[in-house]
């Protein structure tokens, strides 16, 4: 089993689509390019800094945008 990233708790991004379709404040997805690891960590951001973030590897973080952006995650 792979250690858990470690990231500095202030490099959340809020990802641009966030909020769209009236959503307000309550649809806040954040983004972490973790520094010491090539993975990428999203989270939704009411859950805070104690969230555990999805962690990807590039590859499927680049296949889940896609898979996204076709609108092939219904729900999401």
């Amino acid at each position: 089993m792979q250690a858990r990233p470690t990231f500095r708790p202030d490099t959340w991004r809020k990802s641009s689509r966030s909020g769209v379709n009236g959503g307000g404040d309550d649809n806040c997805v954040e983004v972490n390019f973790f520094a010491d690891q090539p993975v990428v960590g999203i989270r939704d951001s009411k859950q805070g800094p104690d969230g555990v973030p999805l962690v990807f590897g590039p590859l499927a973080y680049t296949r889940f945008l896609a898979a996204l952006k076709a609108g092939e995650l219904k729900g999401c």
